[in-house]
């Protein structure tokens, strides 16, 4: 993946400017390599390469490195028109993105969830990053498939809470779950705290099941980057609230 910086880009434009300006009236005098302008030259030519390279701009990074090569005025006035004209046909109708402002922090953060639910669901992180950076990207229902992806690690781990297995599919450990806690409420007379709060989380996880998770999963269903932006709010709060007893 190509990373457009912005501002060292514009650093090299402008610098490529003033360098221009300054060579407006060249002649062929040689140029001292111990003088200024050698200094000056040596500076841009290693920002060029370093940016040029970065952009995949490879004639530009060629024609950059042999920038303190010119014997002349004239030479280096060439040359930077060349670097020039190379950067302007190499970037020619390349399109670069950036998430809009509102999406900006959903973009690859690792912690989108905050530290508790970044370590009771370690192994849920991954989906949760890219459900932000889809998200960020306008990706929405890419967005919901990583949400619901995040939440089968969390309710894998509530299976565990009540000595459930690994199952297949949602359906299954839901049943497995109501039947446990059904048990053990007939048993004891009574509910534990702990208990309420699985059973709780268990008809929540429902509920997503048959919103999202299972519509998600057909190819007639997609989301609007608002209803995304929505459902992963929910999901925040879901998995933070269940990140307060439970975990892996």
């Amino acid at each position: 993946m190509v990373i457009l910086e912005a501002r060292p880009l514009l650093n090299v434009i402008l610098g490529l400017v003033q360098l221009e300006r300054s060579l407006a009236t060249e002649t062929n005098a040689e140029i001292d390599h111990h003088a200024p302008l050698m200094v000056e030259l040596k500076g841009m030519s290693e920002l060029l390469v370093k940016e040029c390279q970065n952009l995949q701009l490879q004639v530009a990074a060629d024609a950059a490195r042999g920038l303190t090569d010119a014997r002349t005025l004239h030479g280096v006035k060439k040359t930077v028109a060349f670097i020039r004209d190379a950067m302007a046909i190499g970037l020619n109708r390349r399109k670069f993105f950036e998430p809009e402002p509102r999406y900006a922090e959903y973009f690859e953060n690792p912690k989108l969830f905050g530290d508790q639910v970044f370590t009771a669901f370690a192994s849920a992180n991954d989906d949760i990053t890219e459900a932000g950076t889809c998200l960020a990207l306008e990706r929405s229902t890419a967005c919901v498939m990583h949400l619901m992806r995040a939440m089968e690690v969390a309710l894998a781990a509530l299976a565990k809470a009540v000595n459930v297995g690994p199952q297949n599919d949602w359906g299954s450990y839901l049943r497995l779950i109501d039947s446990e806690l059904l048990n053990r409420a007939k048993t004891a007379g009574a509910r534990s705290a702990d208990e309420q709060f699985y059973a709780e989380a268990a008809i929540q996880f429902d509920h997503v099941k048959r919103a999202w998770r299972n519509p998600t999963m057909h190819v007639e269903k997609t989301y609007t980057q608002d209803r995304a932006a929505e459902i992963l709010q929910s999901v925040r709060s879901l998995m933070s609230h269940l990140a307060t007893k439970i975990s892996e």
